[in-house]
């Protein structure tokens, strides 16, 4: 079977939700190939004619949505590889399509299986805007500075450090070696974000920490030389920079972690059920009272109850946020509404406490307004939402 042909055949299992997981994992290698994304915007579009239920859609809608898909900024931090972009890409695709009105996949869970489902639906609702790149910066004096406020540059020097704030919601600390180090070793910096906020920091030392939406980091403007030690509330990607007698620690309200140098997440929330550490590259070690659990790439810590429980998990749903997404496995709509309450500024309020429970999986961009993830969520048919002002009425 040509490539071509194998695309289409892979293409329609998908979307009949058919395909093996040999199949399903050979359909992603051919989607990741560059020269295969025309093909495949082309097979969508003829599955996009094709179905009876969107058959009232016009060669004008596609465009719209081909034009939107191929034109949407990049989510996210830094530089991506192409498979990421792509990703990025296909989540996008499945927002417009929503938007559109046309049935999108979506896995419902329930015991023993798992089944898809397609709906056309609508939630009624006004706009609710995405977060951005927002928040405030507590000097050593207690001088509040609003970054999301200030123009792109130096915003100022603090005893030998220059902090700068760059494009995209990143705040640079440069170390001043003639200057920096001899009279700033007990001087702190805080950096918070609200609800629909985040931001990245680079450090003096080049560790790397992307802040999500309702968390803090405070930190010191010069690290010790025996010990490089964070205060993290909330949620924070790190990627620390190596440094064999320094090691870094981040400490929450109940546990510990320490590195040399390595990638990791920590979701430290208070009002999430438990805090969890998620390895993707090197090592870590998490203490919680006097008890040192070790983690390899892959492995999460659960930590509830002042008890650990490691698990091996897809390291790309716990950095989803990172990475421009909601991507939801198997999660209680109440965990996945209280995200949605920290991105788009929101209170969440339940008619019906049941709803609460519902377990459900999907991905969606975090960059489009909330009307098209709730949209998302209506699609199990179990769950509809009304948006009045920031509060989200979820209803069944």
């Amino acid at each position: 079977m040509s490539e071509g042909n194998k695309l289409s055949f892979l293409l329609a299992r998908y979307l009949d939700n058919s395909c093996t997981a040999a199949q399903f994992n050979e359909l992603f290698a051919l989607i990741e190939k560059d020269e295969k994304k025309e093909e495949l915007l082309l097979l969508l579009k003829e599955h996009w004619i094709s179905e009876s239920q969107v058959a009232q859609h016009t060669e004008g809608d596609w465009e719209r949505m081909h034009q939107k898909m191929m034109t949407q900024p990049d989510a996210g931090y830094g530089d991506k590889n192409q498979k990421n972009l792509l990703y990025r890409r296909i989540a996008i695709a499945a927002s417009v399509l929503i938007a559109l009105s046309v049935g999108l996949l979506f896995f419902m869970n329930k015991p023993g299986k798992q089944q898809i489902v397609q709906q056309s639906v609508s939630v009624k609702s006004e706009q609710l805007a995405p977060g951005g790149n927002k928040a405030t910066l507590t000097l050593a004096d207690g001088k509040k500075i609003t970054l999301d406020d200030k123009a792109n540059g130096t915003i100022l020097s603090q005893a030998g450090i220059q902090i700068t704030k760059k494009a995209d919601g990143k705040l640079v600390y440069k170390l001043d070696e003639v200057k920096g180090k001899a009279n700033q070793l007990n001087l702190f910096n805080t950096i918070e974000t609200p609800r629909g906020g985040q931001y990245e920091i680079t450090m003096p030392d080049g560790t790397k920490v992307w802040l999500n939406a309702m968390s803090s980091l405070k930190y010191p403007l010069v690290f010790d030389k025996n010990e490089r030690k964070v205060l993290l509330k909330g949620e924070a990607y790190f990627e620390v920079a190596k440094q064999k007698d320094a090691p870094f620690k981040v400490v929450t309200d109940l546990q510990e972690i320490r590195v040399l140098g390595t990638h990791f997440n920590v979701n430290a929330y208070d009002n999430e059920n438990s805090t969890r550490t998620t390895l993707l590259e090197g090592a870590v070690k998490v203490w919680v009272k006097g008890n040192l659990t070790a983690l390899k790439p892959g492995q999460q810590a659960v930590l509830k109850a002042a008890h650990v429980d490691v698990l091996e998990v897809d390291t790309e749903i716990a950095v989803a946020w990172k990475n421009g997404t909601f991507n939801f496995n198997r999660e209680s709509l109440e965990s996945i509404m209280r995200q949605v309450s920290r991105w788009y500024d929101v209170d969440i309020i339940y008619q019906d406490e049941a709803s609460r429970k519902l377990v459900l999986s999907g991905s969606v961009s975090k960059f489009e307004n909330a009307r098209e993830l709730l949209q998302v969520l209506s699609l199990t048919k179990l769950v509809q939402f009304r948006i009045e002002g920031r509060r989200i009425i979820v209803m069944q």
